[in-house]
């Protein structure tokens, strides 16, 4: 194996994913980057997916396996990362494929713009076919990077199709029993950097499969979840000096706030309901848009849903 380039981690989680799991492995393994750590995790599946795992480690030196028991996402990402050899490291999804080029794109951006973390293009399909788009990059820094994650698409703030400087997570790990975990750690990373690359390339093909829809619209009580994110995230910009940041994040809050009002109303998620409103009461007036202003106006006079009966937006 040619040794000449760094050690890359690729960490690819793995639970109930026994249909796809080979498909995305071999993306992997064909990769013109050589020098891997190929590190499947294991999460407790119960399917074949752990049998699997050892199958596809005696067919290729560089695959690792973790077997351990479930707990989530996170853990099975953090469990990697505690034995992660390799400079830098990328993170894929079990069910998702790379194109060849991938990594050693973002590599060679990498090296050659002295870059923490790289971004490929990212898109959606439905087959295994690695149609794409070519195109440039550009080069950014944590203050752009932090603001896109309000103007770019939601690929910005995803762990999978970016490469990192493995020594971006020394003391930082994903919140193990979280949804929604990329929004969490993303803005953290991207603070440590000083140089972040977006190619438009496409590299990363994330896979909807049947039974998947790419717009879930019904209420979870799950999705509660992103109103801390969205509250956590204007704190740390904030702390870092980014006000304006800050107002954008408190704008965003508003409009999650606006959105699961609406799924809560007149349901049986009365909690859930009184929650927001709570939240909605402790919402900086200060940092809202005039028209978000005008509506918390409406909302607090109980004025709201008469004018807006068609629709709730921010």
């Amino acid at each position: 194996m040619n040794t000449d380039k760094p050690l890359i981690s690729v960490i690819i989680p793995v639970y109930k994913t026994e249909k796809y799991l080979k498909t995305c492995v071999e993306s992997v393994c064909e990769s013109d980057y050589k020098n891997l750590q190929i590190i499947l995790v294991d999460d407790g599946s119960p399917d074949r997916c752990p049998e699997m795992c050892d199958e596809l480690a005696l067919g290729d030196s560089r695959i690792e396996v973790i077997h351990k028991e479930n707990g989530g996402l996170s853990d099975a990402r953090n469990a990697a990362l505690d034995i992660a050899q390799g400079d830098y490291v990328t993170f894929i999804d079990s069910d998702d494929l790379i194109k060849k080029d991938m990594i050693s794109d973002m590599y060679d951006i990498a090296v050659k713009e002295n870059c923490d973390i790289v971004k490929t293009g990212m898109i959606m399909t439905e087959d295994e076919k690695d149609d794409g788009v070519n195109g440039d990059y550009i080069v950014v820094g944590k203050r752009e990077a932090l603001g896109r994650i309000y103007t770019d698409p939601p690929s910005i703030v995803t762990i999978c199709g970016k490469l990192f400087k493995i020594s971006l997570f020394d003391g930082l790990r994903f919140p193990v029993g979280m949804l929604n975990e990329d929004e969490y750690l993303t803005p953290r990373l991207f603070y440590r950097c000083e140089r972040i690359a977006l190619s438009e390339k496409t590299g990363y093909l994330y896979m909807q499969r049947p039974g998947e829809s790419i717009m879930r619209s019904g209420f979870s009580p799950k999705k509660m979840v992103i109103l801390s994110i969205v509250e956590d995230r204007t704190r740390l910009f904030e702390s870092w000096g980014y006000k304006e940041l800050a107002q954008l994040s408190e704008r965003d809050n508003f409009v999650h706030l606006l959105l699961l009002r609406k799924k809560t109303k007149n349901t049986e998620y009365k909690e859930q309901y009184d929650l927001i409103m709570q939240k909605m009461g402790k919402i900086k007036f200060s940092y809202l848009s005039i028209g978000q202003k005008v509506r918390y106006i409406l909302l607090k006079f109980h004025l709201y849903d008469f004018i807006f009966s068609g629709g709730e937006n921010g």
